[in-house]
């Protein structure tokens, strides 16, 4: 059975954004809010075709960030009763800036809701939940690190009112609505009121820093490396940076580094800040000399027929390797047990 082709999209850093499949397409947003969809072709593990033109991954990495263009897979649509949370996902899985318009629901429950100050709403004892409003557009926001989150909402409130896009079906932004924010910071949801925005904390539940750290370990742990043996020693191999926060305290990583020749290490390091071309991971620690590194030859790393392994079940090898035989622990000595004197009340007996 032949494997299926995955083209890998990784940022600057190395680390991997996300995978398409071979013939997949790729979203990419330009600083002025405008997209464009472009086809996919996978060439090899390194290399793909973008639009026609085939780029080295690292390449088109440093060409996203030069032009300020955020890139995501252009997932196919859902069916209609799905629309709304596959929107919701999308906005919030969202790796550049993003806005979500969020208005309440053509219901009668929602009338006295409705152009409601939020003051009002709170002294009449009624909280804005997400339960009461429909998800009716999201977009990019546009690239600006000079604006606050305030001017941002502003602009939002003025385009929505002024000059809507052409495919927003909800009514202009009013008082009663709420915008909902995707930054470098996380999300963010904010009430639009008579005078401003008033943020939402408990508008939609969102997965807090720690719990977002937890998850992404949990994945790392999951995730396919190459199991390798680097002279001699059992090893993990992945040709992107390991993020090190994620990784378990007993599990340690280096840096390859190639030289002259692109792909090949010539040394490995604590970490590689140019040249980089892989990271090992390993379940203790190795003696690197004086200056950070280890010379490697071209037969330092054994990979094993390209056996792939997860970080946990290497862990769980690791350990049971570590433990002696079954039958050596039997036949081990126990230690000599002393015997235990009766408590003094009892001797008096």
């Amino acid at each position: 059975m032949s494997q299926e082709k995955t083209i890998r999209f990784i940022d600057t850093n190395y680390r991997t954004l996300f995978t398409l499949p071979d013939g997949g397409n790729l979203r990419m947003i330009f600083p002025d809010g405008k997209s464009k969809v472009s086809r996919c072709r996978y060439v090899d593990e390194y290399h793909t075709e973008v639009a026609g033109r085939v780029y080295h991954i690292c390449e088109f990495a440093g060409h996203m960030v030069r032009g300020g263009i955020a890139c995501a897979p252009e997932e196919p649509l859902p069916r209609q009763t799905d629309k709304q949370a596959f929107q919701e996902r999308r906005f919030l899985r969202a790796p550049f800036g993003a806005y979500a318009i969020y208005q309440l629901t053509r219901e009668e429950a929602t009338h006295n809701l409705r152009f409601e100050p939020l003051e009002h709403l709170r002294a009449a004892g009624l909280a804005v939940g997400r339960a009461n409003y429909d998800l009716v557009y999201t977009g990019a926001l546009p690239s600006r690190p000079d604006l606050s989150r305030e001017a941002l909402l502003e602009s939002l409130y003025e385009r929505f009112n002024l000059d809507p896009p052409r495919d927003f079906t909800g009514h202009s932004l009013s008082v009663s609505d709420v915008v909902g924010l995707k930054g470098k910071s996380g999300v963010s949801f904010h009430y639009v009121d008579s005078f401003g925005f008033a943020e939402l904390p408990a508008f939609l539940p969102v997965p807090d820093r720690a719990m977002e750290e937890a998850s992404r370990a949990a994945e790392l742990a999951e995730q396919p490396f190459a199991l390798v043996s680097f002279r001699g020693k059992p090893a993990l191999l992945a040709d992107w940076r390991v993020d090190r926060s994620l990784l378990p305290q007993e599990i340690y990583a280096y840096d390859l580094r190639y030289g002259e020749e692109w792909g090949v290490p010539v040394t490995l390091e604590n970490q590689a800040r140019v040249n980089f071309c892989g990271t090992l991971l390993f379940n203790e620690p190795l003696t690197l000399s004086p200056d950070g590194r280890i010379t490697l030859d071209r037969d330092a790393i054994d990979h094993l027929d390209g056996k792939a392994i997860s970080l946990s079940e290497f862990q769980k090898q690791q350990a049971l390797q570590r433990r002696p035989p079954l039958l050596k622990r039997l036949r081990e000595p126990r230690p000599a047990q002393t015997e235990r004197k009766p408590a003094k009340a009892e001797q008096e007996r």
